[in-house]
């Protein structure tokens, strides 16, 4: 896309030195553009032969699949290997708009518009580049389990809908270790643990 390649060179000449790929084909443009690539979640890598995959294709750190439990994770673990540590998980990439409900593009939410279930609990929606992903309602959240996610090379804060002063509070509470919030998930990552 040459609008993306346009973009990811302005990023190189202004100092950014490495973008996160969520696709094969963001791999190559990030290479063109003179960044270092680094494999998304959005990659799915879920096992070492993908992580391998994602170095010979020019990625220099990756972050594994949210999908796993920690056990499969650990396996994979390595200096450049991280983890979705934070962050509202993706539920569903659509090209209608959800949030709007009749098929058509966009409502105007502005780009953050939400679902709301029967339940009453409400999803947000992120929509940009003709696109909307509807996020989960509760956040992952690992700051209190730091000790066991202690193998990995990094660990990943996604912002999604956070204000800058949440976004702080967060980062604080990654630092510190503190417990969870009220509402929040582990994801995938425990199921089958004790």
């Amino acid at each position: 896309d040459y609008a993306a390649a346009r973009w990811l060179a302005g990023a190189a000449r202004a100092g950014i030195r490495r973008v996160l790929c969520e696709n094969l084909s963001a791999l190559a443009l990030a290479r063109t553009a003179g960044l270092e690539p680094v494999a998304g979640f959005g990659m799915n890598l879920y096992n070492a032969q993908s992580v391998c995959t994602a170095r010979a294709l020019g990625a220099v750190e990756e972050v594994l699949s949210f999908e796993l439990a920690l056990p499969a994770l650990r396996r994979m673990t390595a200096l450049h290997t991280g983890l979705l540590a934070y962050g509202r998980l993706p539920l569903m990439l659509c090209r209608a708009c959800p949030a709007k409900g009749d098929g058509s593009r966009c409502a105007a939410c502005g780009g953050a518009g939400q679902l709301t279930d029967r339940k009453g609990v409400r999803f947000p929606v992120s929509c940009r580049a003709g696109c909307a992903e509807v996020l989960n309602s509760r956040v992952l959240y690992l700051a209190d389990r730091l000790r066991e996610l202690s193998g990995f090379g990094f660990l990943m804060l996604r912002f999604t809908d956070e204000s800058p002063e949440e976004c702080a509070r967060i980062l604080r509470a990654y630092r510190d270790g503190a417990p969870p919030p009220e509402a929040y998930t582990r994801g995938l990552y425990y199921r089958g643990l004790q």
